[in-house]
């Protein structure tokens, strides 16, 4: 079964009306979205049955490290459409798992995203091109590959030993 992954808590910030919406514009079997429900989820919950997807969109809830890994080595991509994110660390597990990654342009994401993966600006079309690029990552094998090889270079530039040192750095001086 080939399925797009979301990792995170089901709420507005996260974007995933928009997700759902770009998913229900493609060929693509399945969306699973990983995570607690967070507040004002009622809309997200509302989004497949809307977007008549209900029999494609799993909400799995939390899940065990096992689950998320298993979940992560079977996803034909993994999509993070925050409209802000602090950080992003989905995306870079996603990577470190050899997923290709397609991101918005939220917050951090950018930034943490790089070259590795395929960054959509939000605003006025998103949705549109969401949901093309998800077309594009599951037609074209070179991209895939690419970012999967790209995403293995870029997850190697953040670690908890560098992650440390700079926060040591900048609070000694």
């Amino acid at each position: 079964m080939k399925y797009i992954l979301f990792v995170g808590t089901v709420q507005p910030r996260k974007n995933l009306v928009a997700l759902i919406d770009a998913f229900s514009r493609t060929k693509i079997e399945k969306l699973i979205i990983v995570g607690g429900i967070g507040w004002m989820a009622q809309e997200v919950l509302r989004a497949p049955s809307r977007f008549g997807v209900q029999e494609k969109v799993i909400f799995t809830g939390r899940v065990s490290d096992l689950e998320l890994e298993k979940l992560y080595n079977g996803a034909l991509m993994y999509v993070q459409p925050s409209l802000t994110e602090g950080f992003g660390l989905p995306v870079l597990e996603a990577m470190q798992m050899g997923v290709p990654v397609i991101s918005s342009d939220g917050g951090a994401l950018s930034e943490v995203v790089g070259k590795a993966g395929t960054i959509i600006k939000l605003g006025d079309g998103f949705v549109e091109r969401l949901a093309r690029a998800m077309e594009r990552v599951v037609s074209d094998k070179k991209l895939q590959n690419n970012s999967i090889s790209m995403g293995y270079e870029r997850v190697k530039e953040f670690t908890w030993e560098k992650t440390a040192r700079e926060t040591l750095s900048t609070l000694v001086g």
